[in-house]
């Protein structure tokens, strides 16, 4: 499998001009990016054996199905793409991908990450015409986080703190969210804890969820 994607993916950006300049139909194609780190068993240049796995799901707007409850949705059909290794190899795969689910000929793109500096850059690359957002779930999961440690882990205290936050967010607040955490832009935290002024602060124009609810993008 490894072999084929390879050699799909190979010769796409040397076939960049096939993409039109101009959308030829209605629709969205969504592309959502993530990576994973994955124990090889192969030590690398620097003696460890952990690598990231980066992958990415393309699908489009065509490709969804609501569910009875009118909220929920599965994707029926998506195109993966995967490579354990630097974002430069990895992006080749994502771009063959895109371009089979149609990137080009729909009339908008999103793209759905966590923001990580290496995808938000490869956005820019590849797909500069496109509409980055931030997963909502792994802001939602920032805030928490951050909640369980201002609160000493106390749950009925941080789950409130967290939700009001997540609540003005739906309602697309993000300037309030961001008044109600200045005050805790400068504070030292524990490894592996954002701090969400900061996070807030640089994806601030990504994480208006109400209005993309009601442009119907997400």
């Amino acid at each position: 499998m490894y072999e084929e994607d390879t050699r799909q993916a190979e010769p796409i950006e040397q076939n960049m001009d096939q993409i039109p300049e101009k959308p030829e139909k209605e629709g969205i194609c969504y592309l959502m990016v993530d990576g994973s780190a994955v124990n090889t068993r192969q030590k690398g240049e620097k003696g460890s054996t952990w690598k990231e796995n980066k992958l990415g799901m393309v699908f489009t707007r065509e490709d969804l199905r609501t569910r009875k409850d009118g909220i929920t949705q599965d994707i029926q059909k998506k195109e993966y793409g995967s490579y354990i290794g630097p974002a430069e190899e990895f992006k080749k795969y994502l771009l063959e991908r895109a371009v089979r689910k149609g990137y080009g000929w729909n009339e908008k793109t999103i793209l759905l990450s966590d923001g990580a500096a290496w995808i938000r850059n490869m956005g820019e690359e590849l797909f500069p015409d496109a509409l980055q957002i931030r997963d909502f779930y792994h802001v939602a999961e920032h805030l928490y986080s951050f909640g369980k440690y201002l609160f000493g882990g106390d749950e009925a205290r941080y789950t409130p703190w967290a939700e009001e936050l997540i609540g003005l967010l739906r309602e697309s607040k993000p300037g309030e969210v961001l008044k109600r955490l200045e005050g805790y832009k400068d504070r030292k935290l524990p490894p592996g804890t954002v701090n969400p002024y900061t996070y807030m602060q640089h994806n601030r124009n990504k994480v208006d969820y109400g209005e993309y609810k009601r442009q119907g993008t997400i």
